[in-house]
């Protein structure tokens, strides 16, 4: 065997090794978060009921009206974040469908455009060609667009505009599907752009910081691709790929 053969061979052993140990630390890492998920859920029920019963007291008190409504929305956000944690740990498994990704990608934005408070939005679809179906899992997808375009939103001005390109591309010679979603906010900062897909890392206020790792853990279930980088002409462009 030649010197040349040998290197490649212990590159991909070595390459195989940190796959393998990538995979039992992720392993190890969603087992944990799946038992914290589960215990949390069941305190937060036990509050919700609680929280229920001091409400029957409090009918004609306004403050502690007031309190209980914050009580609900503490509980809430605390709820979300066992459903993100949720979706992190659950292992992805995929149920393909022929899917339009056009109507897909409106049916998400509509969805999520009115849920971010205090924020106006509306969608530009650009496809030349069109994209037409693509076998994908829509429901896996869904949740991807819906953290992508929740972000978006978020970033941006009121009555903002958000884009979305979709062009037929190759991935490792093989024919894929491009999405391309920029909103036109104050882009990323250098110091957290590095760390964006990494679990728990977050720059909002409310949020655990799941929603993009989750996103990167379904495209690459996929086969495919996602990455995340200021656009040249202002704004973030996050870039979804998918094998066809």
């Amino acid at each position: 065997m030649s010197s040349s053969s040998r290197n490649a061979t212990a590159k991909n052993a070595n390459a195989e090794d940190t796959q393998r140990i990538e995979a039992e630390r992720l392993s190890a890492v969603l087992q944990m978060i799946s038992g914290l998920a589960h215990e949390s859920r069941n305190a937060i029920q036990r509050a919700q009921s609680c929280l229920e019963l001091l409400e029957l007291g409090a009918s004609d008190d306004e403050e502690q009206q007031k309190l209980t409504a914050s009580i609900h929305l503490a509980l809430a956000d605390l709820h979300q974040t066992y459903e993100d944690v949720k979706t992190y740990a659950t292992p992805i498994k995929l149920t393909y469908s022929l899917t339009d990704l056009k109507q897909l990608c409106q049916s998400v934005f509509d969805e999520v455009a009115g849920s971010v408070a205090g924020k106006r939005a509306s969608l530009d679809f650009i496809e030349k060609p069109p994209c037409g179906k693509t076998m994908v899992d829509s429901t896996q997808l869904r949740l991807v667009l819906r953290n992508v375009f929740r972000n978006a939103i978020a970033a941006s001005d009121n009555d903002t505009r958000i884009e979305v390109h979709c062009h037929e591309i190759e991935l490792d010679d093989q024919p894929a599907i491009e999405i391309r979603i920029r909103d036109h906010g104050s882009g990323l900062d250098s110091s957290i752009k590095s760390q964006l897909f990494e679990p728990f890392v977050t720059t909002k206020q409310r949020g655990v910081g799941l929603g993009l790792a989750t996103s990167r853990r379904i495209v690459k279930a996929h086969g495919g691709e996602i990455n995340i980088a200021n656009h040249p002409g202002g704004g973030v462009e996050v870039q979804v790929l998918i094998p066809r």
